[in-house]
């Protein structure tokens, strides 16, 4: 086999790494999506619940330091109407706390979505563009760690069940509840992670390996 078919077979195996490196990236970037849409929610559900929790505390602290308990019998219609209003702030609490939180992990994800489409709208055997090269080491350096980010988020959902729990529950009972929770998204994230990073770091191995060959056959 001449130096010109070595280099059109070289040029297919590094083909064939990226399309893989592509499904792996695609495949985790869909899933990573839905994680952090639910950890959007959580953590938006999480603040209404204390922001609403708390200040409820403070005004019924406030009122019987100030007033007495009968003061809540005796003014029903201030009470609703207070009470309306924390939840209204609880409420634009936990929705200013969804829109905000977290752009820094959401513009990972945007821009590991941006890098793959790219990769999959390239041009079949344009693997002399430094555009494709450069496209792909990102993806191989930016996958890894949006996927170690994303593992911390078990423990948003185990706080959660444990705060929810604990309001009519015993203390016990709410951090069974809690590391139970935390435990059941730590697995579902965990699920198929080492095979699925091991096969995406054994096709980056590959790629660093025939992109070297190949720039030397340039």
């Amino acid at each position: 086999m001449d130096s010109s078919q070595d280099k059109t077979a070289l040029g297919q195996q590094i083909e064939t790494n990226l399309n893989s490196i592509v499904d792996i990236a695609e495949k985790w970037l869909s899933r990573l999506r839905r994680r952090r849409k639910q950890v959007k929610l959580a953590s938006a559900f999480l603040t209404t619940l204390l922001v609403l929790v708390g200040l409820a505390a403070v005004s019924v602290g406030y009122i019987v330091d100030q007033y007495s308990v009968s003061f809540f019998h005796d003014h029903p219609i201030l009470i609703l109407t207070l009470l309306g209003t924390i939840a209204v702030i609880a409420i634009l609490c936990g929705v200013l706390s969804y829109f905000v939180q977290g752009r820094k992990q959401d513009a990972s994800l945007n821009e590991l979505g941006n890098l793959i489409s790219q990769m999959k709208q390239r041009n079949t055997g344009s693997l002399t563009s430094p555009d494709v090269l450069s496209i792909t080491e990102k993806i191989l350096t930016l996958l890894p760690e949006v996927v170690r980010k994303r593992n911390q988020d078990s423990f948003l959902f185990g706080i959660l069940a444990f705060v929810i729990t604990i309001l009519p529950a015993k203390l016990p009972l709410a951090i069974l509840i809690g590391v139970l929770v935390w435990l059941y998204f730590r697995y579902e994230m965990n699920k198929g992670y080492d095979k699925e990073i091991s096969r995406f770091d054994e096709q980056r191995k590959q790629f660093e390996q025939r992109k070297q060959e190949f720039m030397e056959t340039l």
